[in-house]
């Protein structure tokens, strides 16, 4: 078990450091990984989380297995798979068949939870069979300010789902690597010594902390709101990040990863515009799984006749000049994260 465990974690690593890679060009070719949302249902209602706002201009929920395999035809050269979006990914009505379509293409598949689903042993199965990573979304480890920020959440029922996902893990000697993900700002961060408390009680492989970002863009509704809530925690930055640095190693020594997601401006150093993209349940392809307006979309997966037409038209093109040439002026990326 000890094995297996480390080879999840070196093949977690070398995955994520593949990722990360990218050659800028105005074209790109072919594409290995993208961010896929089967699905804008959810069982929350997150204060962090622009959904509500977004939903009013979806026609539709769910992406149809027909329309999976639409993707997946337009892009044989995948080999991994992130889903989320707006929904819980775990909430898809055919949930089992969408990601066998996906598996059974030999492509790695990771999907963050809001972890509510978990409590469900046939979703655990589901979960340990078809999907590589999974990390589960915190964003305190104290039960009420929890449930204040994800409304209609309960977290004793995602902490014991999590729990038992893990030991269900080990018990069939399945090979998914479950982790955590803590957004953290001003308001959360100190509550490092509880989240070690509850990484290493849930017997976890990893944990990413992501530094709180603005999703939205200027001009939209909560922009201001957010903004300056982000400002106020990049002034504990350097605090933060000595905290982080601690807790790493305090994990390091039960064998736990630990992921730092930084605030560092992202223009012309993100991967996003060369080797990926996101595409929402209506086959929307957008920038980035941040970026999910859809008027900043580049085209449609489903109504294209091959993909060249959407990665590299004159739109998709002049939004990769942007970030070569580092042009804040870019409303879509040029404040990323702040």
């Amino acid at each position: 078990m000890k094995v297996k465990n480390i080879i999840r974690k070196i093949n977690k690593a070398r995955f994520h450091r593949e990722l990360v890679k990218f050659e800028k060009k105005e074209q790109i070719g072919k594409i290995t990984h993208i961010q896929l949302e089967p699905t804008a249902k959810c069982n929350l209602h997150c204060i962090t989380c622009s959904r509500d706002a977004e939903i009013r201009n979806y026609t539709k929920l769910n992406m149809s297995l027909e329309e999976l395999d639409k993707v997946l035809s337009m892009l044989p050269d995948l080999k991994s798979i992130k889903l989320g979006g707006l929904g819980e990914p775990l909430m898809h009505p055919e949930l089992e068949q969408f990601l066998k379509k996906i598996h059974d293409r030999g492509i790695r598949i990771w999907a963050n939870t809001n972890g509510t689903p978990l409590a469900s042993p046939r979703v655990r199965e589901i979960v340990l069979k078809y999907i590589n990573d999974m990390p589960v979304s915190f964003d305190s480890t104290n039960k009420e300010i929890f449930e204040k920020i994800r409304v209609g959440s309960n977290f004793d029922l995602i902490k014991n789902g999590a729990k038992s996902l893990v030991e269900d893990r080990n018990r069939q000697k399945a090979n998914t690597i479950i982790g955590l993900t803590f957004v953290i700002s001003h308001m959360n961060m100190d509550e490092m010594d509880s989240l070690y408390d509850l990484i290493t009680e849930l017997k976890l492989d990893y944990a990413t902390i992501v530094e709180v970002e603005n999703w939205s863009v200027e001009g939209e509704t909560g922009y201001n709101e957010s903004k300056d809530f982000v400002a106020e925690t990049r002034l504990h930055t350097a605090e933060i990040t000595e905290r982080i640095g601690k807790l790493r190693l305090r994990l390091l020594k039960h064998g736990i990863l630990l992921g730092h997601k930084t605030s560092k401006e992202r223009l012309g150093r993100c991967y996003w515009p060369f080797n990926s993209f996101f595409v929402n349940v209506e086959g929307f392809v957008m920038p980035c799984n941040i970026r999910m307006h859809k008027q900043y979309t580049f085209g449609n997966i489903f109504q294209a006749e091959k993909i060249e037409d959407v990665l590299n038209n004159a739109d998709y093109i002049n939004f990769r000049k942007a970030h070569m040439n580092l042009d804040k002026t870019n409303k879509i990326c040029g404040t990323c994260p702040r």
